[in-house]
């Protein structure tokens, strides 16, 4: 399905002021992330443990958490997938639930990381083929992520590769340094397999060493951006370093001069253990300063108590909402220097270039905006409206609003709505789908 967005007169609903789309993707220049209206782009959000919630997915319209984390302002949320969770008492998820909440976060303005978790770990190849490019390279994945292209980034794999103290038995691996031109071999074989199959987005790499090996990714990331034939790789390191404060702004500078993005695509205040704690707070202060992007693991469904940012509770009304913030959550959230409420800026994805064929903002009307009891769609050209929804900024469905379509006006009902900003989001007779952000007073 295609769908193009509107916006009000030069505002996207991130409040970016743009004159037009310049990609159709994120896309890549220098060490930039950049969005597709041609704004440098700085991750800052959430990794939300999707497939760890075992209510998942029969909670997808009674309680599944997007919607909490919306509300803690984050412009990026990395979504932990599985090709197979491995465990079959899992209940069954399929490509759809995830189409559902990327949507979800969509509609919230928020670019979606996924990434696969099967193989963290493990430096295995050949089930890195089999299992994770394999997953990727399915007709439907490759469509999903077409349909998602403007607000999505692809980590092939969480975490994957060589590693100082590799499972199972977790012994010093001396071979570690000597196995990373397999990597880097394994990772262009996957860059040319996502290319040759259509993939334009940015592919997001972990790092080795569980992700943390900031040297190693400094040291072999531009040979990965050299080799995509698009240029557009991202790095993503994480940041669970038990180092001194200035080595830590050592590395945030490190981060922010190289000559290709990196991001840490996990930082926390505590190991997986839960023994170690870092001065995550000192280190995300530093990314602020020097511009680096970051993503705190995780909303919850960690093991180690203190890493989740809301209330673990499952089956609890509690469970991850986000007034339960705990305090590792507030201040990833609300801290003045570099919490999410604050510097978390929107990227601008929802305002497409004007192409062939294409329905522009002067080809649709809306009225009135503020609206009372009601909002007004008509067409210039008298094309006919199909179908008609309304969103509320937290990505939730309003059911308690009713159109009457005609030929060439039709009309929403507001007036059950509470007073607030909304989304209303509409499809035409050809199958295009457009939104327009509105103010019911």
């Amino acid at each position: 399905m295609k769908i193009l967005f509107i916006c009000a007169a030069m505002f996207c609903f991130s409040g970016s002021i743009v004159t037009a789309q310049t990609n159709v993707t994120f896309t890549v220049s220098g060490k930039n992330i950049i969005d597709p209206c041609g704004n440098i782009f700085i991750p800052r959000g959430i990794n939300y443990s999707l497939l760890d919630d075992w209510n998942f997915p029969s909670n997808l319209n009674n309680g599944e958490l997007s919607s909490q984390i919306i509300q803690a302002n984050p412009n990026t949320v990395r979504i932990q997938w599985y090709a197979d969770y491995g465990q079959s008492s899992r209940p069954a998820y399929s490509l759809s639930d995830l189409d559902s909440v990327v949507s979800r976060f969509d509609r919230a303005n928020i670019v979606s990381i996924v990434e696969l978790h099967d193989l963290t770990g493990s430096k295995d190849y050949t089930e890195f083929n089999n299992r994770i490019l394999s997953w990727w390279l399915q007709p439907e994945v490759l469509q999903f992520i077409h349909s998602h292209k403007s607000h999505l980034i692809v980590n092939l794999a969480n975490e994957f590769g060589p590693a100082m103290y590799p499972p199972p038995d977790y012994n010093l691996d001396t071979n570690y340094n000597a196995e990373i031109p397999a990597w880097v071999s394994n990772y262009k074989n996957a860059i040319t397999s996502m290319r040759n199959a259509g993939v334009t987005v940015p592919i997001m790499i972990d790092a080795t060493n569980y992700g943390i090996d900031l040297n190693m990714a400094l040291n072999n990331g531009a040979t990965l951006e050299d080799y995509d034939p698009l240029h557009n790789i991202i790095i993503s390191v994480h940041g669970y370093w038990n180092n001194t404060l200035q080595t830590m702004s050592i590395m945030a500078g490190q981060i922010s001069q190289a000559a290709f993005p990196i991001i840490l695509g996990e930082t926390g205040n505590a190991d997986a253990n839960c023994d170690t704690l870092f001065w995550y707070n000192y280190l995300l202060q530093y990314c602020q300063n020097d511009h680096v992007g970051w993503l705190a693991w995780t909303w919850n469904r960690d093991e180690c108590s203190i890493r989740n940012m809301t209330a673990n509770t499952p089956g609890a009304p509690t469970d991850g909402q986000f007034n339960t913030l705990m305090p590792y959550g507030a201040t990833i959230v609300n801290d003045t220097s570099f919490g999410l409420a604050t510097h978390a800026v929107k990227a601008c994805f929802n305002n497409p270039a004007t192409g062939i064929n294409e329905l522009t903002e002067s080809d649709w009307n809306f009225y009135p905006n503020p609206a009372t009891d009601h909002i007004n769609i008509s067409s210039a050209h008298n094309i006919p409206v199909e179908a008609i929804s309304v969103w509320n900024i937290n990505g939730q469905k309003m059911d308690n609003i009713f159109t009457n379509k005609k030929a060439t006006v039709s009309t929403t009902y507001t007036g059950n709505l509470s007073a607030g900003i909304y989304i209303i989001e509409f499809a035409d007779d050809k199958g295009n789908t457009y939104r327009r952000k509105f103010i019911k007073e």
